[in-house]
């Protein structure tokens, strides 16, 4: 599919230079749903090739082992959060993969589910007896996330100053 759309089967060629998502989006809406296409962008690896991706696949046919791959290679925010607020929601599988992935300790899978909870609620009106409940769990994990990051500020800090004072 890759050589059929750019006349070459190396996505480097196809996909070497760093697209704003403005451009993305554009070339999103010329090349319209294509979910064939989606899963080989990808499978490339390039950041801006699976933000395309995401843009272009089709939430019908996505199946549910394959949200269950990408989502394994989630590496930061920017494609966690922009798969599942463009592709992700509105899949059938939306409300049962965002309640099984805020369970999960990796962290992009975790903030998946969380994000997928949160553009639920915003995006869809019976979001309400499917995911309502889980904000609770959203809340705990911000709390002992924040009481996480603070105790190792803490632990950096005193090293810092034990440091600081030896070196005096």
């Amino acid at each position: 599919m890759l050589k059929e759309w750019h006349g070459t089967a190396s996505p480097v060629q196809t996909m070497s230079s760093v697209f704003s998502s403005k451009n993305l989006f554009s070339l999103a809406k010329s090349i319209g749903t294509n979910q064939e296409l989606a899963l080989e962008l990808w499978q490339t690896g390039i950041y801006d090739a699976r933000i395309l991706g995401a843009l272009i696949a089709d939430p019908k046919q996505m199946r549910k082992s394959t949200m269950n791959l990408w989502v394994k290679d989630f590496d930061n925010w920017a494609i966690c959060d922009g798969v599942c607020i463009h592709c992700f929601r509105d899949t059938p599988y939306a409300y049962e993969l965002a309640v099984k992935w805020v369970k999960q300790k990796q962290e992009f899978v975790r903030r998946a589910g969380f994000t997928l909870i949160a553009t639920l609620c915003v995006n869809d009106k019976k979001a309400d007896d499917a995911v309502i409940p889980q904000i609770s769990s959203v809340h705990k994990e911000v709390r002992n996330r924040r009481a996480r990051l603070c105790e190792e500020s803490c632990q950096l800090g005193a090293a810092a100053d034990w440091k600081t004072q030896s070196e005096a």
